[in-house]
């Protein structure tokens, strides 16, 4: 098996070099590939923390233009000397450069979203939407892709979380939201005490990006844009039968 970061240049296959006799049964190909080939890079930007280094180094770059153009007597060693100018073209160029990283993020993330999301979902969990196969695509969703790569590391775990939400707001066709929260946090007693503490230490990032996304979305009043109109948050009185 051989897998490889999906780029925008792919045509949607070439980045797919998973033979078949590797893909579980249980997991239709479509959702398999797309998960394993992947990356944190695809599916989020950053933009609070884009946002928080640019104001910065901004900051910076003003200081150093108002230390620039402060007068000084002829008599008095001026304080913007070289190690400063030299300081103000590291800031600028940085700001410039940490821009257009954002600018082809943006665009790689539109890209993937166009690509790979929208184009493939509804090969994601194919079947009939009953409340016993739902249950069953979850549980087999969650233990073939989330739990063993959101162990790998904390990049790992965060890309598992928002590879979820992201299948969530695009309202995938038969992906249950709330079948597969019901699991995860059920089933995290047990599965802890099988975990090294590093493994421990991802799966809770899982857990709490998860979670703080729950907790707004329950005290910002976006019940009826976030959750009512979601097929993935739709209740299936017959769930918990089939979790376990």
């Amino acid at each position: 098996m051989v897998l490889r970061q999906w780029l925008p240049n792919d045509d949607g296959k070439s980045g797919f070099f998973i033979p078949d006799d590797m893909i579980p049964l249980s997991i239709a190909k479509p959702l398999f590939t797309t998960f394993w080939s992947l990356d944190l890079y695809d599916i989020f930007v950053p933009k609070s923390r884009y946002a928080i280094e640019i104001n910065r180094l901004a900051k910076e770059e003003e200081r150093l233009f108002t230390l620039k153009s402060r007068k000084v007597a002829p008599s008095e060693h001026h304080p913007f000397d070289s190690k400063a100018e030299s300081e103000l073209r590291r800031v600028t160029a940085s700001i410039r450069r940490l821009k257009s990283d954002q600018t082809k993020q943006a665009e790689h993330f539109k890209y993937v979203k166009n690509k790979m999301f929208e184009s493939l979902m509804k090969e994601f969990f194919p079947g009939t939407d009953s409340d016993a196969s739902s249950s069953i695509r979850m549980k087999e969703f969650y233990t073939s892709c989330i739990l063993p790569r959101c162990v790998f590391s904390p990049d790992d775990a965060l890309f598992c979380a928002k590879f979820l939400l992201r299948l969530h707001s695009l309202n995938c066709p038969n992906f249950h939201t709330l079948a597969l929260f019901e699991l995860i946090f059920s089933s995290i007693g047990g599965t802890l005490m099988a975990m090294t503490e590093e493994e421990a230490q991802n799966l809770a990032i899982l857990v709490d990006e998860i979670w703080s996304v729950v907790v707004e979305w329950r005290f910002s009043g976006d019940f009826e844009k976030e959750i009512q109109p979601k097929v993935g948050f739709m209740l299936y009185f017959f769930c918990a039968l089939f979790i376990f």
